[in-house]
């Protein structure tokens, strides 16, 4: 009888949407979803999902966000209009990325099969996704061109794309004959303001993707503030971007929603707080290969998330994700270090805006670290990306750091202070 309660079906239908499965056994990593994983949805309860999916999604929640797109698109194929309807007018919210875009037409087309289910409501609201406004289209589309075997030109085809805003039709020619194209068609001498701004930035993003100078790179990332999806891997690779420091790094990062859909980053408002942490620590593996240990602050306390020098940005923005998030306490890595014995050069604590302490000041627990392990010439570094002013290194303590926002600097200036040329 409990099971055709209408509290069992939803409280599977969370399950679903938060770690990918309706049972009681969550288990990280990826996984092929099918419609055998799915039947907390049917007829009766489409409508109510997508409302699920919605709030789920704006949350930022989910471990698993592959599941919100596999439910959104099997209830974009009901035979219920009303609930097909609200799925594809949801596409927009459950979607705010091209990556999600892209993994929610492959999941569409693998739920309709033996059909692709390209009809009048697909076409409509995939369509109905590039028609925003032309800059943050253009950050969107050029972060991610392609994703699961698909990409913005083949979805143009699909759905006959067309605008008569000369911004939007700009990118869309982008998109489909490159960066000369563009310019040629439409940086004519009378181009509105939007279309010169528009066609500036496609031009950075054009020359970031062709060049191999680094400071040239880093110019034109922090100009026109690019993100990490634009720079080129080379770059990326390369050991005179990410030089090392020989120092052992302990990195704690902040997993709560604010880090995701919280506010911009400072100084770089295309790039996330997530982001901007993944792209730090990256770095760092990269650089100081072994001696990066990396911490979330999870709800049952600092997690050890087990990074290697391996691990792209994706690899360590999903572990960060999977792990449920907890209160941010800046003290509590130094004491995690201290109890644990472990001795560390540098300490760098990463989260959003919201900076908290517990009993213990971090200056406090700093100090306290330092002088029990020995390790007078330690350094300690808060980077809040979404934080404008906040003040947690006193004045006359030299081996403590704020750091408010982001941009291609900041880690330059971590492992300067690392190295304690300041």
């Amino acid at each position: 009888m409990a099971e055709n309660t209408p509290n069992f079906g939803h409280n599977r239908l969370l399950r679903f949407l938060y770690i990918g499965s309706e049972t009681n056994c969550y288990i990280p990593g990826d996984r092929k979803l099918t419609l055998e994983n799915i039947h907390c949805i049917d007829s009766s309860s489409q409508e109510a999902a997508v409302k699920e999916i919605i709030r789920v999604a704006k949350e930022g929640s989910s471990v698993y966000p592959d599941a919100l797109l596999f439910a959104l698109a099997v209830c974009s194929q009901s035979q219920n209009i009303k609930a097909k309807q609200a799925a594809y007018s949801a596409l927009k919210e459950a979607c705010p990325t091209a990556s999600e875009l892209f993994s929610f037409v492959h999941f569409a087309e693998e739920v309709s099969k033996p059909t692709t289910g390209w009809g009048r409501s697909r076409r409509t609201a995939v369509s109905n996704w590039y028609k925003t406004d032309p800059k943050k289209l253009a950050a969107l589309v050029t972060r991610v061109m392609s994703h699961r075997g698909w990409s913005h030109k083949d979805l143009f085809r699909l759905v006959h794309l067309k605008t008569e805003n000369k911004g939007l039709a700009a990118l869309y020619k982008y998109v489909t004959h490159g960066y000369e194209a563009a310019e040629k068609e439409f940086g004519v001498p009378d181009a509105s303001p939007q279309v010169k701004d528009l066609l500036e930035y496609l031009k950075a993003v054009h020359e970031l993707k062709h060049t191999a100078d680094e400071q040239k790179a880093a110019r034109l990332i922090e100009m026109h503030e690019l993100s990490f999806e634009h720079i080129p891997t080379p770059l990326l690779k390369s050991k005179e971007m990410v030089p090392s420091t020989g120092k052992r790094y302990l990195v704690a990062i902040d997993v709560r929603n604010s880090m995701v859909h919280g506010k911009k980053t400072l100084g770089c408002q295309y790039v996330s707080p997530a982001d901007a942490a993944c792209l730090i620590l990256m770095a760092l593996s990269r650089a100081e290969s072994g001696k990066v240990t990396a911490l979330a602050f999870s709800k049952d306390g600092l997690k050890d998330i087990e990074i290697n020098n391996k691990m792209t940005h994706n690899d360590f923005f999903r572990r960060l994700r999977e792990t449920p998030m907890g209160p941010v306490n800046v003290a509590a890595p130094l004491q995690w270090a201290q109890d644990k014995k472990k001795p560390f050069d540098v300490i760098l604590v990463c989260t959003a805006n919201q900076i908290q302490s517990g009993d213990v000041h971090p200056a406090d627990a700093f100090k306290e670290y330092r002088l029990n392990l020995k390790l007078p010439q330690a350094r300690f570094i808060v980077c809040a990306f979404s934080s404008g002013e906040f003040s947690l290194a006193p004045p006359n303590e030299p081996g403590m750091l704020d750091v408010a926002g982001f941009s291609d600097k900041v880690l330059q200036v971590i492992q300067d202070f690392a190295r304690g040329v300041f």
